[in-house]
């Protein structure tokens, strides 16, 4: 198979993102939704399923989901704290951030949510972070970072999106 340009690579680059870490095995072009505000690509896992089903000839969604689930996420680890963030995104557009994590399995409380930031909520990364529209979230809460919440659990993500 011949590897095709990686769109999401150029994309990164426009944008000024030099540096980003991105998966180059299959490059999941459109799958590329955003950059964190501490420079770690974010792909939108649904899409990634879409991209190898059009794109790379994956015969169906549960072999597509099989190959990032043992392939894509088994790699994150290699990485090291760089490693690209995989967002599995809310189900619908205005579903609450509390309604999405107990629709995925997770028990109240079991992550982190910014109950003024709903609004901004977009969905779970794969470690189970909250992650957030940066842009969106700014313009609730003003000089908003990752440091500005102490959590146990994963603290929540905010991503600027591509």
């Amino acid at each position: 198979m011949k590897k095709s340009e990686n769109l999401a690579e150029k994309r990164l680059l426009e944008e000024g993102y030099d540096g980003v870490v991105i998966f180059n095995n299959f490059s999941y072009d459109t799958a590329l939704v955003g950059v964190t505000n501490t420079h770690r690509a974010v792909y939108n896992y649904d899409l990634m399923l879409e991209f190898l089903v059009s794109k790379e000839g994956f015969s169906d969604y549960t072999e597509a989901s099989e190959w990032i689930d043992y392939n894509t996420l088994g790699s994150l680890p290699s990485f090291g704290g760089r490693s690209p963030i995989i967002l599995y995104p809310k189900l619908y557009d205005e579903q609450a951030a509390l309604e999405c994590t107990l629709d995925m399995g997770y028990e109240e409380g079991a992550v982190y949510i910014i109950p003024e930031l709903d609004s901004a909520f977009l969905g779970l990364s794969h470690s189970g972070a909250a992650v957030y529209d940066l842009e969106l979230s700014e313009e609730i809460l003003q000089g908003i970072s990752n440091s500005n919440f102490y959590t146990e659990n994963a603290p929540p993500i905010f991503m600027k999106t591509l």
